[in-house]
């Protein structure tokens, strides 16, 4: 007799799938949202039950419309972060999966010039966009934009905003309640937005400052999130300033911060911190290089470049009194164009300072006539050396040009690192450092203590030769001097 055929083994069952959507990611408070969770599935076909949930603000009373249905809806009802969960169970076996939201306030947009004086609290979101002609917001005629602390800015792809015929920016936020100045909605990229300070006295304390820097500027590297310099309007525009302190900057596109010739920081741009902007994080004349003190955050392999570009007449450059401080182990300045400290400029460089210079430039001391006398005092320490050399990955001999002094100067450098230089044509006045006094009336000093003199294609130290250069030595050492170590200084 036959054994009776048995049952068929019972399948296995498999788990569904959940999955939620909520499109767009962003609605102002107030908007109906649906949470959707059509696209849960379950591979045996099983028919699933729906159980959501939702995490709001804390001050938030909203709640789902139908917390088992498939869509359902909810509405913020203040400013903050939504999280919507979702578990699906097909009776047997269960899967959850969730997605978030942000609301906030509506904007309040403003696309006009602000002619009068105006304050934007915290209490309003705004939203800058575009004019109806051009793509600049003005703050003109004298007026003064006060920003209140915890006040939030928003800006249409491409805006910028500046200061021009008097106008100015004065934004205050705390340490408690930061000013938010950031792209919108669909436009939190780098690059988005900017601002330029042309005129007034402007002041930027405990700011967060997002996405901006394509504004102004052909390519990236002359690009900036807030750039300061004058503009001529009638012959009358004054010089702006500028303090920068206590803020954020992040997501830019080329550098955070320009400081040009024409403007000036009354303040040391101090206690900011600089995040996921470009190779140069902050740009300067090199009028303005000694601006930023040590207390300033910097990424890794941060750069500050000093810049002036000489035009023929009047040199531009360091013309007062003017310390460089050492920017932190994460940070270096970079030298380029046509450096200078003319007249009685006095140009003192603190120790620590690591100094790079970009190819073939020139750092010229000049006092002029014998009214004037220009100054360097470089005086690092054993353990703390100032360093002169040629930027990164360059790092060679002819490199970059020399340090060179002329007429009425004085200069000091004890403990520094001065090498890569001597690329001048002329073997006879090229060297890491080159001393001319110009003949008679032109009574200038220069003092070599505890440095080392390294890697020039000419000479270590060169002079035109005169009894007017009064050269003090001591101390030093040469190494990787092509030509002499000092050549034309007995």
């Amino acid at each position: 007799m036959e054994d009776p055929p048995s049952d068929p083994p019972e399948a296995e069952n498999s788990a569904p799938s959940a999955a939620v959507t909520i499109d767009p990611s962003e609605v102002e408070v107030g908007t109906e949202v649906t949470a959707d969770g059509s696209g849960s599935s379950d591979p045996d076909g099983d028919e699933l039950t729906y159980n959501w949930s939702l995490t709001t603000p804390s001050d938030s009373e909203t709640q789902l419309s139908d917390p088992s249905a498939v869509q359902p809806t909810f509405t913020p009802d203040v400013e903050g972060d939504y999280t919507v969960s979702l578990e699906v169970s097909d009776g047997e076996a269960a899967n959850s999966s969730s997605a978030d939201l942000s609301a906030i306030v509506p904007a309040v947009v403003i696309n006009e010039d602000i002619e009068s004086d105006r304050t934007l609290s915290a209490d309003t979101t705004y939203r800058f966009e575009k004019p109806q002609i051009g793509d600049i917001l003005g703050i003109t005629d004298g007026a003064r934009l006060t920003i209140e602390p915890g006040t939030e800015i928003l800006f249409e792809e491409g805006a910028g905003l500046q200061t021009t015929v008097g106008g100015e920016i004065r934004a205050d936020g705390s340490a408690e309640e930061p000013i938010t100045m950031a792209g919108a909605s669909g436009n939190k990229t780098p690059g988005a937005w900017g601002i330029y300070v042309r005129s007034g006295t402007n002041r930027f304390d405990h700011v967060r400052m997002r996405h901006a820097g394509g504004k102004w500027g052909g390519d990236s590297e002359e690009r900036a999130g807030l750039i300061a310099g004058s503009m001529i309007a009638g012959g009358i525009e004054s010089p702006p300033t500028v303090e920068i302190t206590n803020s954020t900057f992040e997501e830019m596109q080329g550098s955070a911060i320009d400081l040009r010739q024409s403007a000036s920081a009354p303040t040391p741009i101090r206690d900011n911190k600089f995040k996921e902007v470009g190779e140069v994080a902050v740009r300067v004349s090199f009028g303005n290089v000694g601006v930023l003190d040590g207390t300033n955050e910097f990424e890794e392999g941060s750069v500050v470049k000093a810049e002036t570009t000489y035009r023929g007449g009047t040199r531009e450059g360091v013309s007062k009194k003017t310390t460089v401080s050492p920017l932190g182990e994460n940070a270096h300045y970079r030298i380029a164009g046509n450096p200078a400290v003319v007249g009685n400029g006095e140009l003192k460089i603190e120790p620590g300072v690591e100094m790079r210079f970009k190819k073939d430039v020139r750092l010229y001391i000049d006092g002029g006539f014998r009214q004037t006398s220009a100054k360097v005092m470089a005086e690092g320490t054993a353990s703390e050396p100032i360093v002169m050399g040629a930027t990164e990955g360059n790092e060679q001999a002819g490199w970059w040009d020399q340090v060179r002094f002329e007429r009425n100067y004085e200069g000091v450098f004890r403990h520094v690192n001065i090498r890569h230089g001597g690329s001048g044509s002329d073997p006879e006045s090229s060297g890491n450092i080159f001393l001319d006094a110009q003949g008679s009336g032109y009574p200038s000093s220069f003092v070599l203590e505890n440095s080392s003199v390294e890697e020039s294609s000419t000479n270590g130290i060169a002079c035109n030769p005169s009894e007017n250069i009064d050269l003090k030595r001591s101390g030093n050492s040469f190494s990787g001097i092509d030509r002499k170590n000092v050549s034309g200084c007995e």
